[in-house]
């Protein structure tokens, strides 16, 4: 394994929540992008320009070029020119159902998926600017887990994975229009952690990562049709592992970091956390919310 170097952005708390988001995407990005240069320019878009609300909760760049800003009141999408906005209609049904955004995917056919947090999940239609609801459903056990959508990923097998906050991970069948659930078992240690899940992300094999709210990391084994726990330490069975973020770098390494438990290099055969550094005062008392590698392979490390 080649050395690697390492940078760290620390980002210290504001007052308000939402532009403690916005502070650490700008001053992140600045070390990550621009950090030979002088002459640095910020726009800044606000509700001014058009932007539904200031609390702006997920971004995503579409294949076609438009910018896509989810806040707590509507979806936004920007040309580069102006704003348009998306909100649920009462008088429309091919409207959003829910107005609070929590996530914005885009798959591989260049559908856009919408997740919403008590609105369930939605696609939107590009010909007609609609979109199709996918809602939970109490008296059908094939549809949604959970209205409270807050994480959309596919697999390299082209499959759509949703995470819920309370009802697990779903799996979207499009041919049958059902969710194949999977929920905790709380009978097998081994297996997925919780039901509340926080992120997810697929490597480069195409296998897919969850992380739960309470900071533990899971994959989903193809071959068995669950999800594996993978546990910092494996002896401490009711421990919060606090896991806040994970990384494939272009050498096919895996890193993890953690609430307060540092940095990690994860050997996925073997179920294996490797500490980065032998002395543990190092990063011990960070934060490791973001790890981002740029192209001369430095990995930087967003940390509070």
């Amino acid at each position: 394994m080649e050395p690697r170097h390492f940078q760290f952005a620390t980002v210290k708390r504001r007052f308000q929540r939402g532009k403690n988001i916005l502070c650490t995407v700008y001053l992140l990005g600045t070390s990550l992008l621009y950090a030979q240069t002088d002459n640095l320019r910020f726009e800044c878009l606000s509700l001014e320009q058009g932007l539904s609300q200031s609390v702006v909760t997920c971004i995503l760049q579409d294949k076609k070029g438009f910018m896509w800003f989810g806040t707590q009141d509507g979806l936004n999408r920007y040309d580069g020119y102006e704003f348009t906005v998306y909100r649920h209609d009462p008088a429309d049904t091919s409207t959003l159902s829910n107005d609070y955004i929590i996530t914005i995917h885009e798959d591989s056919q260049g559908t856009l998926w919408i997740g919403t947090y008590g609105g369930g999940l939605h696609r939107f239609n590009r010909e007609d600017e609609s979109f199709s609801h996918f809602r939970h459903n109490p008296e059908d056990s094939l549809s949604l887990a959970d209205d409270r959508v807050t994480a959309i990923a596919e697999d390299g097998q082209h499959r759509l994975w949703i995470g819920t906050d309370g009802a697990g991970v779903d799996r979207y069948d499009p041919e049958q229009n059902r969710f194949i659930h999977h929920r905790n078992n709380s009978l097998n240690t081994r297996q997925f952690s919780l039901h509340s899940v926080a992120s997810m992300y697929t490597d480069r094999q195409g296998r897919l990562w969850v992380w739960t709210s309470d900071g533990c990391l899971n994959r989903y084994d193809d071959q068995n049709a669950v999800f594996v726990l993978y546990r910092l330490d494996p002896s401490e069975h009711h421990h919060r592992d606090m896991i806040a973020s994970i990384l494939e770098d272009r050498q096919g390494t895996l890193w993890v970091g953690t609430r307060r438990r540092g940095l990690y290099r994860l050997i996925p055969e073997t179920g294996r956390f490797v500490p980065l550094w032998n002395n543990p005062e190092l990063l011990t008392d960070h934060v490791i919310r973001r790890i981002y590698e740029t192209r001369n392979g430095t990995l930087w490390l967003a940390t509070e």
